[in-house]
């Protein structure tokens, strides 16, 4: 049986240094994605975010709506990760891979084309394509 949303958020909770996340075949990716927003700075100034490292996401295959990987990749882009967060450990969120047949479409969207000015390099790929990540150490995939 596949994994929970919860399950998975309570591993990535052991991985702050993941640098990159391939979430393929999961029907509610949105759920995950919810989780992984970065929240609101708190007063001291520091913005704690599940995988704060995270540099590059694969929802390839995966079920989720445009509006919710929006919001979440609007917290991870390099103009909302200041000198400030480098040096506590956050980054910014560089590439998003998504399905090729899905990448026009997902383009066209306002905040997305948002998210693409800043700096974001929106890909796409075959559901069967497993890139050269499966010999990387760096990579979880769920």
């Amino acid at each position: 049986t596949p994994m929970s949303v919860d399950r998975i958020v309570s591993c990535l909770q052991h991985l702050p240094r993941l640098e990159e996340l391939s979430v393929r075949n999961m029907w509610n990716c949105d759920e995950l994605l919810v989780a992984m927003m970065v929240p609101d700075t708190n007063l001291s100034g520091w913005t704690a975010a599940l995988c704060p490292e995270l540099e590059v996401l694969d929802v390839v295959n995966s079920s989720w709506t445009t509006e919710t990987l929006f919001v979440t990749l609007l917290g991870r882009l390099p103009d909302r990760c200041s000198d400030q967060s480098a040096v506590i450990g956050r980054r910014a969120l560089k590439t998003l891979t998504i399905n090729k047949g899905l990448l026009k479409q997902v383009l066209k969207h306002p905040g997305i084309q948002i998210c693409v000015s800043r700096g974001l390099k929106v890909l796409g790929a075959e559901a069967q394509d497993l890139h050269a990540a499966f010999s990387s150490p760096r990579v979880v995939f769920i």
